[in-house]
């Protein structure tokens, strides 16, 4: 996923501001690149998403990208931070954290989900993890370099099963989005019977 269909995908949750898009746009000039649809950006002195979002969106379009629906936007943007973690490489609590911010505020989990919150899309066990670490340390109990370790292992292992599960079509829109999605709904009943539920919540503090 470009770093504009990441924004595009942001977009469809509401989670872009205008200042982000002029801020976007400024830096596309600054590296060459120009679109006639960025004249009202640059004119705008107002800070009103609606003033620049549509001018922005007609950019995006030039360029190949569309603004997904937002159930498609929640798909794309797990999967990019899933295949991510999945990696290892990086700040496996930072991406941990930005899935969070990225999808669970602005979407409503609670009317999809069957029994833990986040397994209409596959996520519950990494949704466990976090808040099982945001506990520990709100609380104040301390994190041990050996509960870390063991936290980003599962992180790990449960990135990967979500890939092996979906793979990487979820990245990108089209029709692979589509087939992921109506594979994971397809099987998701059997997927949720199957996988233990002892990782879930308290999976980090073990």
């Amino acid at each position: 996923m470009t770093e504009l269909e990441h924004m595009a995908a942001r977009i469809a949750l509401g989670q872009v501001s205008a200042h982000e898009i002029q801020a976007t746009v400024d830096a596309l000039l600054t590296g060459g690149v120009y679109c006639d649809a960025f004249i009202p950006i640059i004119d705008s002195k107002a800070v009103r998403r609606d003033d620049v979002l549509g001018p922005f969106v007609v950019f995006l379009r030039s360029q190949g990208i569309v603004v997904p629906t937002e159930e498609r936007a929640v798909w794309q943007l797990i999967a990019h931070r899933v295949s991510r973690m999945a990696s290892g490489t990086g700040d496996l609590l930072e991406e941990l954290g930005d899935l969070i911010a990225e999808v669970c505020w602005d979407y409503d989990f609670g009317s999809v989900t069957k029994e833990l919150l986040g397994d209409s899309h596959g996520i519950e066990y990494l949704l466990g993890l976090h808040w099982g670490y945001e506990c520990m340390t709100i609380e104040g109990r301390g994190v041990s370099k050996r509960k870390v370790r063991r936290l980003k292992q599962q992180i790990i292992k449960h990135a990967k099963e979500w890939m092996g599960r979906l793979g990487s079509g979820l990245q990108r829109s089209g029709r692979k989005t589509i087939a992921a999605e109506t594979q994971w709904r397809a099987n998701h009943e059997t997927i949720a019977g199957t996988t233990a539920r002892s990782d879930a919540q308290g999976s980090v503090v073990a």
